[in-house]
């Protein structure tokens, strides 16, 4: 049984010096790539959680979320319900803003550099976290400039193939894989994105070669 750790809880100032308590997943939580998709937002956005140290006055004009995909996809999909939720109880417009590419580090380079004011909020998945590890340089800080504030959903990657492939389970699937190297290849949704690195990770723990990405 896997073992989970309770959330770690961090304190940080907000623009105003009032301090904040956060919460932050565990590392045995935050390691599983194919089940998190993360809610995260600039560090002046948690007036949402501490809205005296802003006035009275917050909010006062529309509120944008980030997506960093296209229109019509799961996350668009889950930032417009939730956009739909905070203006039903904040009483201000909530924008849903697509800026797909560079696997979200346009979308998360935006609200880095978004005022302070707690109106940017970027919807992200768990490739954030991956950013660093397979880009030379960001033009943020992962850690420096956003906070985790929840998680939005939990979610479970399949695998599917054509009715036609010999194969009707995962261990045909390798055996095959392995008795036919190069013949097989697979679709993900981007290079370096969490769907492509698990892949990749399930080829190396079954030791099998050849199948190449299609993006």
């Amino acid at each position: 049984m896997r073992h989970r750790q309770a959330p770690r809880k961090r304190r940080r100032s907000d623009a105003s010096g009032a301090t904040v308590k956060t919460s932050f997943p565990s590392d045995s939580a935050a390691g599983d790539v194919t089940k998190r998709l993360w809610f995260t937002l600039a560090l002046a956005t948690l007036a949402l959680h501490a809205g005296g140290a802003f006035g009275q006055t917050y909010p006062s004009k529309p509120i944008r979320i980030v997506v960093p995909f296209v229109a019509g996809g799961a996350v668009d999909a889950l930032a417009r319900m939730v956009g739909a939720k905070l203006s039903e109880s904040l009483g201000q417009p909530v924008i849903v803003e697509n800026r797909p590419g560079a696997g979200g580090n346009i979308a998360a380079d935006a609200v880095a550099k978004s005022p302070p004011d707690g109106y940017t909020i970027l919807q992200n998945t768990n490739g954030q976290a991956i950013s660093p590890s397979i880009y030379r340089s960001l033009p943020f800080d992962v850690v420096r400039d956003f906070i985790p504030v929840t998680q939005l959903v939990a979610s479970q990657l399949v695998l599917v193939a054509s009715p036609k492939l010999a194969a009707t389970s995962v261990p045909e699937l390798i055996a095959l894989a392995k008795a036919k190297p190069g013949s097989l290849n697979y679709g993900m949704t981007g290079v370096g994105n969490p769907l492509h690195l698990t892949m990749e990770m399930f080829k190396t723990a079954s030791a099998i070669r050849g199948i190449a990405a299609l993006s």
